[in-house]
């Protein structure tokens, strides 16, 4: 979400609505602004109409950080929601 100074978020924005799952995880021990831009991006998939535990699974992982370790431990959230399972 950082790469190329936030690039992505106005092209989310402006973006329509695409059917499909989106797993979006962040780690509270990732820096407040990584953070801040991980709740940004929920936000606007909300807006655009991804639903919170339907289409889109929103993880705040508290004490979580950035690493193989952490994204382990959620993956075993991420799979299972991104097959439908």
């Amino acid at each position: 979400l950082w790469f190329a100074d936030g690039a992505i978020f106005p092209f989310v924005e402006a973006s329509p609505y695409v059917p499909g799952r989106i797993y979006l995880a962040v780690g509270t021990r990732q820096g407040a602004q990584t953070l801040a831009n991980a709740r940004l991006m929920r936000d606007l998939l909300v807006e655009k109409g991804y639903r919170l535990g339907k289409d889109l699974c929103w993880v705040e992982d508290k004490g979580g950080t950035h690493n193989e370790r952490a994204w382990g431990r959620r993956f075993r959230t991420a799979l299972p929601f991104l097959l439908g399972a």
